[in-house]
């Protein structure tokens, strides 16, 4: 093919600057170009490839000054990006096409090929398969039974397309991609074996979408996956099931998106971008590389990191990250100070207060003092509650200490009841088992204390940024050691899962900022697990924040109702959640103890909370 400068100018609107006749016949990169090429340029950085290049013509933008003698004719046009794609695009579509249908394809009877239909060899056509015109069917395709393809699809050698799909016009799908297998879908039993659940729905690819190579799109377990008009996937994408990509939205190499999320038109998502299940994209989001998208995130927005978050926030904190080293220095040189103005002896605590600085010292009497005029239900006994890690020497003498304070505080609870001093007089007191995460510490200090004939044992120390599983292997450890007459008490815990895996191995109480503290955030319990309010989906949903809650909450208000209150930073919306969380703890310890009373508490640890 050949064409001239004259004609490469009527084509995009642009001007000639040098020879109107000059002719070329490929295409090629400014850099590389020679006789009979057509180049562009368009980053200034190669501006100098243009004083040298041998290329015939070259297309610039109308506003490129050039600062010496070019040889090449040039077009000068808005945009010389744009406008050599859009003569890549002629150059393709006037490239000679595969006709014919080789005699090795497999090719069901009730099929029907559309005019100018090219299927190569040993490609596989099922039955009740509708293809439209001029589409090109690779060696090696597999297009399953009920599919349907419009004109002028393409499908690059090795792609299969499973049963039921259909795809619009202009569609191009490179090697190896697989369209319509099985969305992720499985469910486990009491024993915990995982189960397949049916996936039953289709793809759905509308018109004018490119897929690159390896990519995959799984079909819905009900309904469609549908990739929108015009949707640009580059290599090795994952689409999971039930998923909708929006118009006109690119994603490059490697990016994830997890079933049932919804993606909006006209989004671009750089490579390795990953975004969790049953989340919302509104349009025009931009998403940095290797972002990991958590949770929704409104349209017009651009986000990055891992978890993402918007890009100035981002930036913000990536600032503060690449001076982490000197910060650390500084908050040990503050550990130290800090140290210098508490200190710890046998007798007490001397400490620096906060207000004002001036010293004040705490011991086990002046703690069992102050505890007697409130006239709590119950008074914590006076201990060192050693930070995690600690030094197995440091943690050992701690533990010896707070038992001789325990004794201290028993005594002086003794003094002041029996002097009247007291305002509860049946106030009762609770001993503190520490030992960090030493469960041989731990053990021993549960033994020594229990023997002191307290009202109650608390386990201390713990949920302080421990793994989870180092937690309860601690109370697993210690608990035979603690009476079993007398209430077992875990300090500082916890979520719904740490409260069932607490009474499962012996604890009779909890305390925890949790429920409140997270409802302030947005973050709600519900007996199908937590849900966080703030997010996008919950903008026009008018159920309650649980179906199965009776709470005055959930009786009254809508979800949406509940978001917009947070999202607007009104009180009674942090108020709300406050409630419902409350409610839901107060119930989900009434559930706690029907089950163990009816010996059904196994069940109850299954529940997904």
């Amino acid at each position: 093919m050949e064409f001239t400068a004259e004609l490469i100018a009527g084509y995009l609107g642009g001007e000639i600057a040098g020879d109107p006749k000059a002719v070329v016949t490929k295409l090629a990169k400014i850099e590389e170009g020679e006789a009979g090429a057509l180049a562009f340029l368009a980053n200034p950085k190669y501006e100098h490839y243009i004083y040298d290049t041998k290329a015939t013509i070259v297309i610039v933008n109308r506003s490129f000054e050039p600062t010496a003698p070019v040889a090449a004719t040039m077009i000068r046009v808005d945009d010389a990006y744009s406008c050599f794609a859009k003569l890549l695009e002629l150059y393709v579509a006037n490239k000679p096409r595969k006709k014919g249908v080789s005699p090795l394809a497999a090719i069901d009877a009730s099929a029907t090929l559309g005019d100018e239909t090219y299927v190569g060899e040993f490609a596989v056509i099922g039955a009740n398969v509708r293809l439209g015109k001029n589409c090109q069917i690779y060696p090696h395709v597999y297009v399953g039974d009920n599919v349907r393809l419009g004109d002028n699809v393409q499908l690059f050698p090795g792609v299969k397309i499973y049963e039921q799909c259909e795809i619009g016009d202009n569609v191009t799908i490179h090697a190896g991609s697989v369209i319509g297998a099985d969305g992720f879908g499985f469910a486990p039993d009491d024993k915990g074996a995982y189960h397949k659940i049916p996936q039953i729905g289709n793809v759905r690819i509308e018109s004018d979408v490119e897929i690159g190579a390896n990519t995959c799109i799984d079909r819905a377990t009900m309904g469609s996956t549908v990739i929108r008009r015009g949707v640009k996937l580059d290599n090795l994408i994952q689409i999971g099931h039930n998923v909708t990509v929006g118009e006109n939205t690119v994603a490059a190499s490697q990016v994830g998106v997890a079933g049932s999320s919804k993606v909006g038109a006209n989004c671009m998502f750089g490579g390795q971008v990953g975004i969790a299940g049953h989340l919302t994209v509104g349009d025009r989001v931009k998403i940095a590389s290797k972002s990991g998208v958590s949770n929704s995130i409104p349209e017009g927005e651009t986000y990055m990191g891992s978890p993402a978050m918007p890009g100035i926030k981002y930036h913000r904190s990536h600032a503060v990250f690449r001076n982490l080293p000197d910060l650390s220095y500084k908050v040990r040189q503050l550990e130290k100070e800090l140290a210098k103005l508490r200190k710890i002896t046998e007798e007490g605590v001397t400490f620096a207060s906060h207000l004002d600085g001036h010293r004040i010292f705490m011991g086990p009497e002046e703690s069992m003092q102050i505890q007697a005029n409130l006239g709590s239900t119950i008074a914590m006994a006076f201990d060192e509650c050693v930070e995690n890690p600690a030094e197995y020497d440091y943690a050992k003498n701690s533990c010896a200490r707070t038992a001789r304070w325990l004794l201290r505080c028993k005594a002086e609870m003794a003094r002041l009841k029996h002097e009247g001093k007291a305002v509860n007089p049946d106030q009762l007191l609770f001993g503190i088992n520490q030992g960090c995460t030493y469960k041989d510490l731990r053990v021993e200090h549960m033994k020594q204390i229990a023997e002191y004939d307290l009202d109650g044992y608390a386990i201390g120390g713990l949920a302080v940024g421990e793994p989870a599983e180092v937690m309860y292997d601690v109370i697993s450890a210690v608990e035979p050691y603690a009476p079993a007459d007398k209430i077992r008490y875990l300090m500082g815990v916890g979520t719904p899962g740490n409260i069932i895996e607490g009474v499962y191995r012996g604890v009779d109480l909890f305390d925890c900022v949790m429920p409140s503290r997270n409802a302030r955030h947005g973050h709600l319990f519900t007996w199908n697990g937590i849900i966080n309010i703030k997010n996008l989906k919950y903008e026009r949903d008018e159920q309650p924040i649980d179906p199965q809650c009776d709470c005055p909450v959930c009786r009254n208000y809508s979800r949406a109702y509940i978001r917009h209150l947070q999202k607007a930073d009104e009180m009674l919306g942090m108020r709300l959640a406050v409630m419902h969380n409350l409610y839901f703890y107060n119930h989900l310890m009434e559930r706690i103890r029907e089950a163990l009373d009816n010996g059904t508490f196994q069940q109850l640890s299954l529940i997904h909370i």
